[in-house]
């Protein structure tokens, strides 16, 4: 006889026996669905790659929107690198962290104008090499140094309109350095996904019940719909159901301070959207359940039973099936799982694979596992509750159909009841309705697997040990520079005469990759002035290296500091001499160089010259005496022989006292002058002696003056005695302090002569014809101390013994 309701009972029996009742089952099923992405850790290219966005907590490289290099660095073109990578179509609540080339950095906790944030661990001797600078999607104008750098590119111009409204994005720019970058540097952004509606207003946007909700109402950006399902709203939704499942994702693991349920997902919209929210279920032992247009969750453990049943609450008349065991291919005793290790670059990590041996005694010692994916799980100790859960859950073999009386229609899937069952030899064992029907006689056909709350629990006793590797950069360790040193060098002559102070520096020899030696000598007073930089080319075979430092600004007996570094031919990272492998200034070296003074063969002045220099000298003060005579009388002022422009404040006084009687002459002339101006300040004085009788005359001139000028300082005082007889004679003195600060006195006569005192000892030093008596080129001169003397024949320093 045709029975209709035995064939409806079989269809619902053969879909509720395919449908996914255990979490392993779920995941099963969603394993199988078209693949979800993982992190992205390349950067994408090209102009077919789909929209994407991130919710939760997620890393990306992003996608190239641009790139170039500009600018230069010293002597080096083109020095600069920069990359403009998107990271979500839509807008993100910002940025966690960066990774360049594997390595998470830290970033300076201020811009640096355009280029952004610098980042610490490219910073070398003081000089950053890399900056970031991050965009959340509400920006509202173009980047301004990509503007400035290419806003005239003639191939591809950045222009003012590249905003990238609802884009999120960053822009890193490197500063070429090959001992930091040997290629161009790849970039792993962290990023706090767009915010999600959480209707509890706890703003939990890493929750993945709220993500779950948010993706199911469909994602919308500026009101115009972007992805997901279309025409969900609130209606389709309870709100208890909603904030008691929230609620559990957000409350803490037992040990840690962690939520107990988060997630993080890059979603590409050609996803299909169920397979993304079947990955946020993953995420928080999930399940979901879509009852007469109402979408309902469940978190872990069941809620409480909302009903207990016996064998007397069956309708026996109708099909029923009960499966206390499973089969050999849904058996499993132990499961592995990877995850994205945000602490090893956010790459697939394999987590500690849980078994449970004590479950594979039962099963004939056979141990079963089961791996999966847990792609939207960043977290390594949630990863093993919802991998501990699992494989709990599925050792819960029980299920069952039963068709129960009219009254279960206040009943709904995800809800869980108790069951006792004399004839199946069980009491109080709690099911999950996994499925429901309702059958045309008003009886309700249910479907129910066998949980245990306790499953569902997680103490710190049951983590597994597990460590993470961080992927760090292994760079060449700098090279310490060993070997150095440095000791007092004397240069001489060929005579083999000590002439000059040096400092002479030595460093190893046979160092392989070493293609130059660099050496410096500064002062070790005031600025520390750096007097010898050199960089010589490192010969591996020269037994005994070294360089001598013979600047001539060395002085003699003073101590300098000095420090040497290898340089490579590969780019490695060197340090000074005195400095720490981890970069740390060590102190300079120190050298007293050796007390080598100037002699009597380092003036380098004939006599003849000095004559010549001494005449001109001597012949100006007559001269110049003469003509300021004459200009006084004229313009009255010394100044006349100056630029005049240059002195707008002046004073003088003159005194002029004169007496003549026919061919007999005598007088007194005196004039002082002081003036101010923009040119400086001078004083200057001229007295003139003198007395004539036809045509002789004698005279005395005497003039001084002191000036200081923007160029330097000087002081001048000359006295000449002359006669303008028939044979002219002169005498003279010049003392001067000149702009360099060096002094000079020279005397001028026919003889000179030294006396003592009394007067009871006269030397002539030139006789009246100018010849040399006394040969001063032999004599030392003793000094005020009376401790040294100096030989102005070998040009040195004795100490006196007494």
């Amino acid at each position: 006889m045709f029975d209709p309701f035995s064939i409806i009972i079989q269809i619902v029996v053969g879909l509720v026996l395919s449908l996914a009742s255990t979490l392993i089952k779920s995941i099963f099923q969603q394993d199988q669905k078209p693949k979800v992405p993982g992190v992205r850790g390349s950067i994408q290219t090209g102009g077919d790659a789909p929209m994407s966005f991130i919710m939760g907590w997620y890393a990306t490289a992003g996608h190239l929107k641009y790139a170039g290099t500009w600018g230069n660095d010293g002597d080096a073109p083109n020095a600069y690198y920069s990359k403009v990578v998107s990271v979500s179509d839509l807008p993100v609540r910002g940025f966690s962290g960066f990774f360049v080339n594997g390595e998470k950095v830290t970033l300076a906790g201020s811009v640096a104008g355009d280029l952004g944030y610098p980042v610490l661990e490219y910073r070398v001797g003081g000089k950053d090499h890399l900056w970031v600078k991050f965009y959340d999607g509400s920006q509202a104008a173009a980047d301004p140094l990509m503007r400035a750098q290419f806003g005239s590119d003639p191939d591809r111009p950045y222009t003012a309109d590249m905003i990238g409204r609802g884009v999120a994005y960053f822009v890193a720019t490197a500063l070429v350095n090959r001992e930091l970058f040997t290629s161009f540097p790849e970039y792993l952004a962290e990023v706090n996904g767009l915010a999600l509606d959480d209707p509890r207003g706890d703003g939990r946007h890493d929750n993945p019940i709220v993500g779950a909700y948010t993706l199911t109402k469909g994602i919308y950006y500026d009101g115009k719909w972007v992805y997901g399902p279309q025409n969900i709203t609130d209606a389709n939704f309870s709100y208890a159901n909603l904030e008691a499942q929230m609620d559990k994702c957000d409350t803490l693991r037992d040990g840690t301070s962690e939520r107990r349920f988060r997630f993080g997902i890059e979603i590409n919209v050609d996803a299909e959207p169920h397979a993304i929210i079947g990955e946020l279920l993953k995420a928080c032992e999930g399940r979901i359940a879509e009852i007469g247009g109402t979408y309902k969750f469940l978190v872990g453990e069941p809620d409480a039973p909302v009903v207990s049943v016996t064998d007397e609450d069956v309708v026996i008349t109708e099909g029923q099936t009960y499966e206390p065991f499973p089969g050999f291919e849904s058996l499993f005793n132990g499961i592995g799982a990877t995850y994205p290790e945000p602490a090893e670059a956010w790459e697939n990590k394999e987590a500690p694979p849980r078994y449970r041996s004590d479950l594979e005694v039962l099963d004939d010692n056979r141990r079963l596992p089961f791996t999966t994916s847990y792609k939207a799980v960043p977290y390594p100790l949630q990863v093993q509750e919802l991998m501990r859960a699992a494989i709990e859950e599925i050792r819960r073999f029980r299920r069952e159909t039963k068709t129960r009386p009219p009254e279960w229609w206040e009943y709904e899937p995800l809800d869980s009841y108790l069951v006792t069952s004399t004839r199946d030899g069980f009491a109080n064992k709690q099911f999950i309705i996994t499925a429901m029907e309702d059958l045309p006689n008003g009886n309700q056909f249910v479907a129910g697997q066998e949980v245990d709350p306790a499953d569902y629990d997680w103490i710190s006793d049951y983590e597994l040990p597990w460590d993470v590797v961080p992927l760090v950069i292994q760079r060449p360790a700098p090279q310490v520079s060993t070997g150095w040193s440095a000791a007092p060098f004397t240069v001489t002559d060929a005579a083999g005469k000590s002439r000059r102070p040096a400092i002479e520096v030595f460093w190893d020899n046979g160092l392989a990759d070493t293609s130059h030696v660099r050496i410096q000598v500064r002062e070790s007073w005031n600025a520390k002035k750096v007097i010898s930089d050199v960089t010589r080319d490192y010969d591996i075979d020269d037994p005994a290296p070294s360089h001598v430092a013979d600047n001539p600004a060395i002085l003699p007996n003073a101590t300098y500091e000095w420090r040497g570094i290898y340089i490579p031919f590969s780019g490695r990272i060197t340090r000074w001499s005195n400095q720490d492998v981890d970069g740390t200034d060590g102190l300079w070296g120190t050298v007293t160089t050796p007390n080598v003074k100037l002699g009597a063969d380092d003036i380098d002045v004939t006599f003849e010259a000095l004559a010549a220099e001494i005449t001109a000298k001597i012949n100006s003060i007559s001269i110049d005496a003469r003509k300021a005579a004459q200009q006084i009388e004229q313009l009255g002022s010394l100044l006349s022989e100056q630029d005049l422009a240059n002195f707008n404040e002046q004073e003088s006084i003159k005194r002029d006292l004169r007496k003549k009687v026919g061919d007999l002459e005598a007088g007194f002339v005196e004039f002082i002058e002081v003036a101010l101006g923009p040119g400086g300040a001078i004083a200057q004085s001229l007295t003139t002696l003198y007395a004539a009788m036809g045509g002789d005359s004698a005279q005395v001139l005497v003039r001084f003056a002191a000036q200081a000028t923007p160029a330097g300082v000087e002081a001048r005082w000359a006295v000449q005695v002359s006669s303008d007889g028939s044979t002219f004679a002169s005498a003279g003195m010049y003392l001067d302090l000149l702009p360099d600060g060096s002094t000079r006195i020279v005397l001028a006569a026919d003889q000179t002569v030294v006396s003592s005192g009394d007067g009871s000892s006269v030397f002539a030093l030139f006789d009246e014809d100018g010849l040399m008596v006394r040969d001063i080129t032999a004599a030392l001169i003793q000094s005020a101390s009376g401790s040294s003397f100096w030989n102005l024949s070998t040009g040195g320093f004795r100490i006196s013994t007494s």
